[in-house]
């Protein structure tokens, strides 16, 4: 019968792993991780990821696709929405763009706020009608795109700008005088969008 670990045994093997990672000592990182991954899922999310990130050949990097897969479809796992980005930006680095986004999507059901992102971008490059027919957003928000001829609201703080520098903004909220929102106004931010939503 395998011994139960103690969470002071977990964290010191965790502290261990952290500083074998920080001098690129990846087998002992990885011992360190093995001791505890079936038994816990921030141990085997951390061994998944190394796997993955730190090697270029096949065997490691399909355990490593393997462990994150496990931990991916389990919803009740506190590293699922992390496995599931990892898993989504590894196959969108590789090309595998449907993957990608079955695994994204998951991330930011999730409320992962970098799978929403990359979604975002990767929807803008697509087609944007996409976002809304296929998924029934109402609204979509995302964070850069200052160049673009999209709709957008710009964040300006007197520290860093006294002037809006994006193209065309519909609204300026900030702490500059000519502001259409103050940094605090929320919810009149938010009532103007909804508003605004039929003709965005």
């Amino acid at each position: 019968m395998e011994k139960a670990v103690s969470k002071k045994e977990e964290k010191m093997a965790y502290k261990e792993f952290k500083e074998h990672l920080s001098k690129n000592e990846l087998l002992q990182a990885q011992s360190c991780l093995k001791k505890h991954s079936k038994s816990n899922d921030t141990f085997a999310y951390q061994l998944g990821k190394l796997l993955l990130e730190n090697y270029d050949d096949k065997e490691n990097i399909d355990n490593g696709i393997k462990i994150l897969s496990e931990i991916a479809e389990k919803k009740d796992s506190r590293c699922y929405d992390k496995a599931n980005y990892r898993l989504g930006k590894y196959y969108e680095d590789i090309g595998n763009s449907e993957k990608a986004e079955v695994h994204l999507l998951r991330s930011a059901e999730d409320n992962n706020v970098y799978a929403m992102y990359k979604l975002g971008k990767a929807y803008l490059k697509k087609n944007k009608e996409t976002m809304f027919e296929r998924h029934g957003y109402d609204l979509v928000l995302l964070e850069g795109f200052k160049d673009s001829g999209w709709p957008k609201i710009e964040v300006v703080r007197r520290e860093i700008s006294d002037t809006p520098v994006s193209f065309q903004p519909l609204a300026v909220v900030g702490d500059i005088p000519d502001a259409d929102f103050g940094l605090e106004e929320t919810q009149a931010l938010a009532d103007w969008l909804v508003a605004q939503m039929p003709t965005l």
